[in-house]
């Protein structure tokens, strides 16, 4: 399963094989990988918070920290 956590709160549910290139296109620039224990990931922006982006409060709940900018969720990372 993944799923694109927009800013706005919209979960957007992918249904194709994503690639690096996909998610660094999706996030806008490199990639950081927060890792949580049910074998899911979260992609985010590793200069999110640098660009002034604002708070991602889905992404950021999951995570159990403050996660800034579009976020990917997913447990398909190998």
């Amino acid at each position: 399963m993944t799923e694109i956590l927009h800013m706005n709160g919209r979960r957007e549910v992918v249904n194709d094989v994503v690639t690096l290139k996909d998610m660094k296109a999706v996030i806008g620039g490199p990639i950081e990988v927060v890792h949580l224990p049910n074998k899911t990931h979260i992609v985010v922006g590793v200069r999110a918070s640098e660009q002034g982006l604002p708070t991602n409060l889905a992404a950021s709940n999951l995570a159990g920290r403050r996660l800034v900018g579009t976020a990917i969720i997913t447990d398909e990372l190998k």
